[in-house]
């Protein structure tokens, strides 16, 4: 049903050098305001800004602001770019990018004039996370690194690993793993001989999460706790908060609730204590998945309420759509349809307004399912399309911009070609009037240049037939070279296989197009070239959706073998391929044997399809198929049950078939 968990998985940045007062509390420092002599004041005034900046940017800005003016009086260059910088990151902490911006760029041209290296770096660093926050990665990217380059100038080993973990931070987010680690951990290496302790545990919680996007639970789970410790060692109570909330998300991983409940109420507690709401509201949702995956739904409900409550008074727009999101499949759970179908189009409403795609997403699949639980299975069908439609788009666009982008340049270099070889000819036709040795050079000349465009045209002729076998089968293709059309034929006793990767949304919304589209050329090959080894054909990919049939047009009486051989060996491949790469894919796999309808659609742009009802039921196969497993329907079981190990599952509600008989293959005995 689309349930949204917003997790705590932030990356602390830490924008400001320690400064000489930086272990004493706001007490201490108002306390010696109260004594300061008058050149003394702005430092100390920097200072509570300084130390507001966590509990009340407001308070922040408003001391920062009395340490400009006075730093402006006594014309005290460095306090007034403290203070500046100071106000600009209050200001990013509220998310008023703009305003903080303000104060960056004009402190940034200020520090530089003063040959301030230090105000210059900090700066740098607001400016850069900005640009993150906005998601432009390559800006914030050039800052940092200009942050860099300035600290290891005067030098500041604090400031390097600062810059360090922030451009590991970008990496990260950009899904490059190996580099963000090795960002981290050297931030990590400068902070421990410096012993500065709370970005030492920074450095370890955002190690642990590079390890938990990539699967290794254990290590990112050990990387937590030692940044546990010591974040409740030196009192950082937000960094203990997002650190209790990682942990929490590490024990939903493994399945095990009840811990992960009671560092989620560890969290909130502190979060209660800072008056932090937006992350009061984020730990509220996430208790109130606990209980929604737990089937407690009226705790779910009551705690997924209260985040919406907060998320309202914030105005936290995402949030407020995945509460909408999260309350609607609680009421989905418990049979009050209406409500629940009330609360996903408000989240889809709302999603739609703000362009959250995301939000769009989960709001039309979760539409579409209340509308199939009401029986309205017109407008279930109707969401569902929509949903498909756009997650489609957002995979195939970068691919059709790539695809666009050749087309033109093909195009371009096409017409080149002719204009070249046409001016060549011109000047052949002028040298025919003079002398005879020069047109019997020609005529070699035009000799030559024929038989090259006739290789040309004879490789390219080669291409195109090869291009056209591999989008269609090789008696659709001749009868389409040979009288331009083709006749659609019916397929008895087949085998259809469909698989769909897991998590593929999610997962290709962190990848930069290029490597997402060459992860899926990658995969997509390997799977042809297995089916090609087991007399089985592709017949067409859809996004990230495979489909192939085994007895088409090379009839076999043990079609349905072939096929569940080849889906074995291509989760073995799989998972002979996760162990060595950052980007962990698994897929579901479905099979149904039958009979089928195949044929050529469109008149312009060819498409060959197969349709009836042995697709749609290989389709169910799949989506009631689990991660890595197979999926096979009780036709194809008794094709094969003399040849394969199963194991039965219970029967499944399935549209349009009633209660289904289904078996996984048993790949540990196959």
């Amino acid at each position: 049903m689309g349930k949204k968990l917003i997790l705590t998985l932030l990356f602390i940045f830490m924008l400001h050098p320690s400064l000489i007062f930086a272990n004493e509390n706001i007490d201490q420092l108002l306390e010696k305001l109260d004594q300061a002599s008058t050149i003394e004041k702005p430092d100390l005034l920097n200072q509570l800004a300084e130390a507001y900046l966590d509990q009340s940017p407001s308070k922040s800005i408003e001391y920062g602001n009395k340490a400009l003016s006075l730093s402006n009086k006594l014309n005290l260059k460095d306090a007034k770019i403290d203070a500046l910088t100071t106000i600009g990151m209050a200001y990013y902490s509220t998310s008023d990018f703009e305003t903080a911006t303000k104060f960056f760029s004009e402190n940034l041209s200020l520090s530089e004039s003063f040959q301030y290296k230090k105000g210059a770096a900090l700066n740098n660093t607001g400016l850069g996370l900005i640009y993150h926050a906005q998601g432009d990665f390559n800006k914030a990217s050039e800052y940092f690194s200009k942050s860099l380059a300035l600290y290891k100038e005067i030098p500041d080993q604090k400031g390097m690993a600062q810059s360090l973990n922030n451009i590991g931070a970008i990496k990260d987010a950009q899904g490059d793993y190996e580099k963000a680690l090795d960002y981290y951990l050297q931030a990590l290496d400068i902070n421990t001989k410096i012993q500065n302790k709370e970005e030492m545990a920074t450095c370890l919680n955002n190690i642990g999460s590079i390890n938990q996007q990539q699967r290794y639970y254990n290590k990112s789970f050990n990387y937590y706790l030692q940044a546990l410790k010591i974040f409740e060692e030196i009192n950082n109570q937000k960094g203990t908060a997002v650190t209790l909330n990682n942990i929490a998300d590490i024990y939903i991983l493994k399945k095990d609730y009840e811990k992960a409940l009671t560092y989620f109420s560890r969290a909130l507690k502190i979060y209660t204590n800072l008056d932090n709401k937006e992350e009061i509201a984020n730990t509220l949702n996430n208790i109130g998945y606990i209980y929604d995956i737990t089937a407690n739904y009226p705790f779910a409900l009551q705690f997924y309420e209260k985040s919406l409550s907060i998320r309202e008074e914030i105005q936290d727009e995402k949030g407020i759509i995945n509460s909408y999101n999260n309350m609607g499949t609680v009421y989905h759970y418990l049979e009050k349809l209406q409500n629940a179908l009330d609360y996903h189009t408000k989240a889809y409403e709302k999603a739609t307004k703000i362009t959250y795609t995301e939000g769009i997403l989960s709001s039309l699949e979760n539409i579409a399912f209340d509308y199939k639980s009401l029986g309205d299975y017109k407008k279930a069908f109707l969401y569902y399309e929509k949903h498909t439609e756009l997650k489609n788009a957002l995979q195939d666009q970068d691919i059709r911009e790539n695809i666009i982008e050749m087309e033109t340049k093909y195009e371009t270099e096409k017409k080149q070609m002719k204009i070249e070889l046409l001016a060549k000819e011109n000047k052949m036709n002028t040298f025919k009037y003079r002398l005879q040795l020069i047109l019997s050079l020609v005529s070699l000349l035009i000799l030559l240049i024929v038989i090259v465009l006739g290789y040309i045209i004879w490789k390219e002729k080669k291409k195109s037939e090869k291009l056209l076998l591999n989008i269609l089968p090789s008696k659709v293709a001749h009868d389409l070279k040979k009288t331009g059309k083709t006749e659609p034929e019916s397929f008895e006793n087949v085998t259809v296989y469909f698989s769909d990767i897991v998590g593929f949304t999610k997962i290709s919304s962190t990848l930069k197009p290029k490597f997402l589209i060459d992860e899926l050329n990658d995969l997509f090959t390997h799977f042809d070239n297995i089916m090609e080894k087991h007399s089985c054909e592709r017949i067409k990919t859809i996004g990230d959706a495979y489909l192939a049939i085994c007895g088409m047009h090379e009839k076999k009486q043990d079609h349905a073998q072939h096929m569940i051989q080849a889906s074995i060996e291509i989760l073995d491949y799989l998972n002979n391929r996760n162990k060595n790469t950052q980007i962990q894919w698994q897929i579901r796999i479905g099979i149904h044997s039958g009979n089928i309808v195949g044929g050529v659609v469109g008149i312009k742009k060819y498409i060959y399809d197969v349709f009836g009802d042995t697709i749609n039921t290989a389709s169910r196969m799949e989506s009631n198929s689990d991660a890595m497993k197979i999926n096979v329907s009780e036709a194809t079981y008794n094709l094969t049950k003399d040849d394969f190990s199963f194991i039965k599952r219970a029967s499944i509600e399935v549209k349009g078939k009633g209660l289904v008989t289904m078996y996984f293959v048993d790949t540990n005995q196959s």
